[in-house]
């Protein structure tokens, strides 16, 4: 008899109870997900031989930006890498013209590269 109760109770809840149970369900589903990808320690990749003196150009495609790199500025950041090795381009002409990008990009690591010849005081 309780049984039968309990499943009156369900379909009788008004439809903003409904809502609160799919919301909440939904978020449980959302928080499970999210924790799920999260990385864990010990899943952390082997160290490599990485040269971290190196300077890395990071160069976005077509419409992208400079900001598409934070995750993996931060994951060079983490193997090893110091933040001013790190240089992302941010392209004037986002249109994908090769002609001015190529040129501007020349540019930019030519830039990187004078400043790693000029001794630090």
């Amino acid at each position: 008899m309780k049984e039968d109760v309990f499943a009156i109770k369900i379909f009788n809840s008004s439809r903003e109870d409904i809502m609160r149970i799919f919301r909440l369900t939904f978020l449980c589903f959302l928080m499970f997900a999210m924790l799920w990808s999260v990385p864990v320690a010990s899943q952390a990749q082997e160290s490599t031989d990485l040269d971290v003196d190196t300077p890395i150009v990071l160069v976005h495609g077509i419409g992208g930006s400079s900001y598409n790199f934070v995750s993996i500025e931060r994951a060079l950041i983490r193997a090893g890498y110091d933040r001013s090795d790190i240089h992302a381009i941010e392209f004037w002409d986002k249109s994908g013209n090769n002609y001015i990008n190529s040129r501007e990009l020349r540019d930019f690591i030519d830039n990187i590269l004078r400043k790693l010849d000029t001794p630090h005081a």
